[in-house]
This record gives C-alpha cells, sequence and structure tokens, in this order.
C-alpha cells in the first residue's frame, strides 16, 4: 500500500515516490507531477529502462501499455 490517510491532500506521485525510497534510498525514482497522455506518452518514457504503472484506471493503464509496446520498454502494472 502505497497511500495512507497521512497522504491525503499530498500529490499522488510524490506520495508514491516518498513510499518507494521509504522503502529502498538506493532507488532512483522521479515523480512526474504531469497527466499521461497521448500527446506526451512517448516523452515521459524516453530515458527509463522499465515502466511502473500505477494509475488508477482503465484508459491510462491502455495508453500506458499501449507507449511501452511502442517504446520496447518492460511495463509492471500494480
Amino acid at each position: 500500500v502505497v497511500h495512507s490517510h497521512a497522504n491525503v491532500g499530498v500529490n499522488k506521485a510524490e506520495s508514491a515516490r516518498t513510499a518507494v525510497l521509504r522503502l529502498n534510498d538506493q532507488v532512483h525514482c522521479i515523480a512526474h507531477r504531469t497527466r499521461f497522455t497521448s500527446h506526451n506518452a512517448m516523452e515521459l518514457l524516453d530515458g527509463y529502462d522499465i515502466v511502473v504503472d500505477c494509475s488508477d484506471n482503465a484508459a491510462t493503464r491502455y495508453l500506458v501499455n499501449d507507449a511501452c509496446v511502442l517504446a520496447g520498454k518492460p511495463l509492471v502494472s500494480g
């Protein structure tokens, strides 16, 4: 579980980043505080070796999957 009552009002991306770093401070984790859209998908994936999808709706999950297939990036969904 990434989010808790203590995170109410905190940006989801920042909250998730904080939780990941709490588990392993050796991980390089960047929170993108922007919507993932068909207009910025490929740009957001550029430069990453792996994509972790923690989106909360089906449309975004499908878009992330499509972008990862096109970019040849492994996708982890959670």
